[in-house]
């Protein structure tokens, strides 16, 4: 039993060390800073960004590569 907490507990420590947290907000800006808020009762978003989903998101998306796999309808 106390094998199992001091191995939980060292998991724990390894995910805090690496920024393993930060990372479930799943919104960031520039890797390792989190996103800037934005919607109602809150801050409007700089210039070049638009509010999307509660969070300042760049309105200038880099176009995504065509699909190489085969679809079907």
């Amino acid at each position: 039993m106390t094998l199992c907490i001091f191995i939980i507990g060292l998991g724990v420590l390894v995910a805090a060390w690496t920024g393993l947290t930060e990372r479930f907000e799943g919104f960031v800006n520039v890797p390792g800073t989190p996103g800037v808020r934005c919607g109602v009762d809150l801050p409007s978003c700089a210039m070049g960004t638009q509010c999307m989903n509660g969070f300042c998101v760049n309105s200038k998306r880099p176009t995504l590569t065509p699909n190489e796999l085969p679809v079907y309808p």
